[in-house]
Parts: structure tokens; sequence; C-alpha cells
């Protein structure tokens, strides 16, 4: 099954901001990872938005456990799933 979410992610990507994956973020997945039941990916994602540190990122995520994790710790999220 589709989610049909490739438009809106498509349409955001020029707003996207881009952080290296390093060793010294891979390291910094494991609690949240743990605490969260992320995946591997998930985990990556929240610790990039941490550590990019701007208050103007927006979370887009399909997964459902990303937002939830990213939520507490004052992230904004993006619904990129339609409402029809």
């Amino acid at each position: 099954m589709r989610c049909g979410c490739r438009a809106p992610f498509e349409s955001l990507h020029g707003q996207f901001h881009l952080v290296e994956v390093t060793e010294l973020l891979v390291r910094s997945v494991g609690e949240p990872a743990d605490q969260f039941d992320l995946r591997g990916s998930d985990a990556v994602h929240l610790a990039s938005l941490q550590a990019a540190a701007d208050p103007d990122v927006v979370l887009s995520a399909v997964a459902q456990g990303l937002p939830v994790a990213a939520a507490p710790i004052g992230i904004a999220v993006a619904n990129l799933h339609s409402s029809s």
C-alpha cells in the first residue's frame, strides 16, 4: 500500500537542511533509539535534527515513532499524511 507521501516530500525538498552523518552523530543515537524504540535510520534522523540545533527546523517523516520521539525534545513536526 502506498502512502501518497512522495509529492509532499518533493515539494518540500528545497527547504531541507542537510546534516553530515559523522561518527559522533552515529554514536549519539543509542539512547533515543532505546528510549523511543526507534529503528536505526530513524534514530540517526532524530540525532541529525538535534545536531542541526536550528529552532526553525521542522521534521518531515512518514514513520510514526519518529514524530513521537521528536515532539518531547521541542522539534516541530510536519504532517505529511493527507486528510482525505
